[in-house]
């Protein structure tokens, strides 16, 4: 890319760095296999934002330069990342990518939100996440350099929820006419450096940044009806008939009535749940889904829990921060093995632990 665009883009996003990003990661999982404890309570200490910069410092460590950790890429992909379809057994296609890095193409392009995040955590300062949103976001910001350059150049959008990838498309092609996009092959080699120019450019000091941080930023402006959906005038569907999405309430305000199917808790449809109460001490119990997964979660109302331990050695993984909760998750087919979970062995644990 021309220097000439990467500075333009480079003043685009400044007026963007002071973006509370906090917020977006908040949900956002940090227990990495192999933490150590230290590790993980320094973690513990950091906002949601730092958290996560911190976090692919202490897996570059544990990773060691390989993309073969299988049960890390899972973690990454599956827990970290939230994408359930991808197929983290096929180590073939991991392999090819890696290689295709070595020398500067990029291979399966097709799955590049989830092979770019494998990447990112093995070198966080080489590779950064390539997904739907953040080439939203570019393709956005590019579009307002096409004034002053005629000759920029978009990177291909991967598939997108509510078909965004499309809409982007669209206004691209209705704004320039015949206009051009990097090869699958080479877009996101172009990408890695582009970040890499823009952080140069907008840290120059680099004082207690990372790379990693332009990325998030991207991140944040291009996710849905975001700042540069906004700017676009991209709408969801929701939006375009008014509706609007779930609450997050939780029920049960009073600690007392019980979970019952189709109750919200944290935006997750309750299909089947209990609750402990205990000496003014309320613990929710439930499972829950969405439209990618099903849960199984508990959720304290004062955020304190008993022997956090013993719900890790469940397969639970710790998530939030002030008000943390414990939630274990499962393929959207799998909700009878998340309800016979909580059902058995889960709440009779729980049962002794605070009764």
């Amino acid at each position: 890319m021309k220097e000439s665009l990467i500075i333009e883009l480079a003043g685009l996003l400044k007026p963007y760095l002071s973006i509370d990003l906090n917020e977006p990661f908040r949900r956002v999982a940090y227990a990495f296999p192999d933490l150590s404890a230290h590790k993980l309570s320094v973690l513990e200490r950091l906002n949601y934002f730092e958290r996560q910069v911190q976090l692919k410092d202490y897996a570059k460590e544990i990773l060691k330069g390989s993309f073969e950790q299988w049960d890390k890429d899972k973690w990454i992909v599956h827990t970290w990342g939230g994408i359930h379809k991808f197929n983290v057994g096929n180590h073939q296609r991991i392999r090819e990518f890696r290689d295709s890095l070595v020398i500067g193409e990029t291979a399966h392009f097709n799955r590049i939100s989830s092979l770019s995040k494998i990447a990112s955590f093995v070198k966080p300062e080489q590779f950064f996440v390539y997904d739907s949103r953040v080439a939203f976001a570019l393709n956005g910001l590019l579009l307002e350099c096409i004034e002053k350059d005629d000759e920029v150049r978009f990177f291909p959008l991967p598939s997108a929820i509510g078909g965004r990838d499309r809409q982007m498309k669209d206004i691209i092609a209705t704004r320039i006419q015949a206009p051009s996009y990097y090869s699958e092959q080479d877009a996101y080699i172009v990408y890695n450096q582009l970040i890499l120019e823009l952080f140069s450019r907008l840290f120059p000091d680099s004082k207690g940044k990372k790379p990693c941080q332009i990325e998030m930023l991207l991140f944040e402006l291009g996710k849905t009806n975001g700042i540069i959906a906004q700017r676009l005038g991209i709408v969801t569907k929701n939006q375009k008939k008014g509706k609007t999405s779930p609450s997050k309430k939780k029920t049960a305000k009073n600690g007392i009535s019980a979970l019952k199917r189709g109750d919200i808790i944290l935006t997750r449809e309750v299909r089947k749940g209990y609750q402990i109460v205990h000496d003014g001490s309320v613990l929710y119990l439930f499972v829950g889904e969405d439209k990618r997964k099903s849960y199984c979660e508990v959720l304290s109302k004062e955020g304190q829990y008993k022997d956090e331990a013993r719900l890790v050695e469940k397969g639970f993984g710790k998530r939030g921060g002030s008000h943390p909760y414990f939630i274990k998750e499962y393929g959207i087919d799998d909700i009878n093995s998340a309800i016979s979970f909580m059902d058995g062995e889960v709440k009779s644990l729980l049962e002794k632990l605070y009764l």
